[in-house]
This record gives structure tokens, C-alpha cells and sequence, in this order.
């Protein structure tokens, strides 16, 4: 939807609406009424586990949250679909008590969000009938009791973006206890994620470090290999997307404190996955045969095709096909995104 929702707000191309607009319809069409939630995947399929029927399973991921924007975004903009706002929100209601699991507070400073804090469960089988839960999994974390780093990202944009659209405080206190335990779990992570940088002209006593705020790819997972911790970039700039957000919300309400302490720690988060995961990549503009400006690249086979490094996208030990620490789309989307929105802010 980004691409097309820019198209028709800056020319007005109908094409883009429309597109939006069936879009909005056909993610409604998985709609189940007595689930009170939107399908997510049809199937499910691990070495561990396999979930075929769909007649005796909906399966829920905490990522569906992102998609409900556009739900709302199509239910503005054609009067012939309110019901699809109607849709997202009550998606969004049950994903309150499928998903999230209450932590006890930890209050670090006098800035911290002093309400309720959750973790996530990446995955929520539910009966199609009733709604009730069957089971509460992982997918692409390390185990179903985990928190994913990602999936917790994706709960904090998802649930700030609800609140911006219906201004329901379930859903800011939501994204604020998400997000003010994303904070803990970057500030309590093993001391092997920071990274000394060298610099001869200093000491070793004030020797900055980077990595801090790149967060592991899930947060309980134990870390095999202290030298090169399996992160996940992606998760990081995602949880800052979704912090602006809510730092925006929570300057609406003049909660300027927190609205600041949010908005800090995003930027504090991108600054250091760019000093740590930004792959530098280099190229020239050259003359071809027929004297025409071209692209090329001074290092064959030397390129990372991503901005960022150290993105996972599927670390679980029974996935069927497990890889990490490689360019990841999310990552580089989410981090422009991040650039348009301060920009937006008027803070760039």
C-alpha cells in the first residue's frame, strides 16, 4: 500500500485507489466472524509440526497487525467500505488477548511507561467457531514460550498505527507496554552484543561501543556464539517505525515526557544499526560503448545487496529452511520509512 497510498495522495491516480481498495477487500474476504479474527496463513508446516485444516484452525501471526493500516486507510477513502475498519479493529481486539502476554514492569528511570508491559507469542492457532485458543507458538523465533524480536516490532507498529486510526487507548497502552519492553530486553541483552570501537587516539577506559541497540533475532534465545550473536536488523528498525508513531500519539495527548522518551530511543536505535549493520557499497558512474552515463560497480563480487546487514528472517531450529544474518527486505524498507517520517516530523 505505501507506494500506491503516495501515488494517490501526490496525483490523485484513481488506478492507485482502486488498487487499494480491493486490496483492503480481498484481506477482509479471511475474515472469520466467530474467530473474531482475520486468517493469517492457511497452513502451517514445520519439521515439528503441521496445521492442514483449515475448517478446524485459524492461524494468527502477530505480524497481521501491519496489514490492518490498510484496512483503515480503504474504509476512509470509500464509503461503500466502512465495515472494513469495523474488521481491523476487532482483528486488533483479539489479537489483545491471543498474542500478548503481561511482564512485570521494570522501571529503569522516572521516564519509564509505568503501565501494564507485554511480550508476544508469534503465532495463535484459534478454533473457527468459537475463537478459543488451541494453541500458542512460535514460527521464526527460538520456542513458543520466546519473544521474537521481529514479532515484537511488528506489535508495536501494528498497535500504534491502530491507535492513530481509531484513537482506542487499548491500543496505546498496548504499543507503550511493547515497546517499553522491546527498551528492556536492548538494555538487558548479554554484554556480548556491544562491539569496542577502535580508535587509537582513545583509551581503553572510554572506548565507544555499537551494537547495543540491534537487537538478537528473539530475545531468549541463547546465544551459541558470543563473537557474532545472531541478530535481527530488521526487528530493530521496525520497533522504531513504530515508535515515532507512538511518540507522535502520545504528544497528541501532551505526554511529552514519554512522547520523548519513545522518540528517543528510535533514533537511538537506527543510529546504531547504521553503525553497525550499514553496508557500504560503492559505484561509479561510467561511460559505456556508446558514450551513455552507466552504473557499475568497482569491486565485482564484493557487494551485499542490502543496506543493512545482520537481518534474520527464520532462526527456529524446526523451520524448514532456516537462514540468518543476511539482507533482509523488511530491514531496508523500514529504515527509508524511518527517514520519511522524520522528515515528515520536521526532525530532518
Amino acid at each position: 500500500m505505501p507506494a500506491l497510498r503516495r501515488d494517490w495522495e501526490l496525483t490523485c491516480n484513481p488506478r492507485s485507489l482502486d488498487s487499494i481498495i480491493r486490496a483492503a477487500r480481498s484481506l477482509a474476504s479471511r475474515y472469520i466472524p466467530t474467530a473474531k479474527a482475520i486468517r493469517s496463513w492457511d497452513i502451517m508446516k514445520k519439521k515439528d509440526i503441521e496445521i492442514l485444516d483449515m475448517d478446524e484452525n485459524v492461524i494468527c501471526i502477530i505480524d497481521s497487525l501491519c496489514n490492518l493500516d490498510l484496512l483503515y486507510y480503504a474504509a476512509e477513502h470509500s464509503e461503500s467500505d466502512r465495515s472494513l475498519a469495523k474488521i481491523a479493529t476487532i482483528h486488533a481486539k483479539t489479537l489483545l488477548s491471543t498474542h500478548l502476554r503481561p511482564e512485570e514492569p521494570v522501571l529503569l528511570s522516572n521516564t519509564t511507561y509505568t503501565g501494564k508491559w507485554y511480550s508476544t507469542h508469534h503465532v495463535a492457532i484459534l478454533d473457527p467457531k468459537t475463537g478459543t485458543i488451541k494453541r500458542q507458538m512460535t514460527s521464526q523465533g527460538y520456542a513458543d514460550h520466546s519473544t521474537w524480536a521481529r514479532g515484537q516490532a511488528w506489535g508495536i507498529m501494528g498497535y500504534a498505527q491502530c491507535y492513530m486510526a481509531t484513537k482506542d487507548e487499548a491500543f496505546l497502552h498496548a504499543a507503550c507496554g511493547l515497546a517499553e519492553y522491546f527498551l528492556y530486553k536492548l538494555d538487558t541483552a548479554p554484554d556480548c552484543v556491544e562491539i569496542v570501537i577502535q580508535d587509537p587516539n582513545v583509551d581503553e577506559v572510554h572506548q565507544s561501543t555499537k551494537g547495543r541497540y540491534v537487537p538478537l533475532y528473539d530475545f531468549d534465545a541463547p546465544v551459541d556464539n558470543i563473537e557474532e550473536p545472531i541478530r535481527d536488523t530488521s526487528a530493530g528498525v521496525i520497533a522504531a517505525n513504530g515508535m515515532l508513531i507512538l511518540s507522535q500519539a502520545l504528544a497528541g495527548r501532551q505526554q511529552d515526557v514519554l512522547a520523548s522518551r519513545f522518540r528517543e530511543a528510535a533514533i537511538r536505535i537506527v543510529q546504531d544499526t547504521l553503525d553497525f549493520a550499514f553496508a557500504p557499497d560503492s559505484a561509479q558512474l561510467v561511460r559505456n560503448e556508446e558514450g551513455e552515463l552507466a552504473l557499475a560497480d568497482p569491486s565485482p563480487g564484493q557487494s551485499f545487496e542490502a543496506i543493512l546487514k545482520y537481518g534474520t528472517a527464520n532462526n527456529n531450529a524446526n523451520a524448514r529452511k532456516r537462514y540468518a544474518n543476511h539482507g533482509l527486505v523488511y530491514g531496508d524498507y523500514y529504515l527509508v520509512e524511518f527517514g520519511n517520517r522524520l522528515i515528515n516530523m520536521g526532525l530532518l
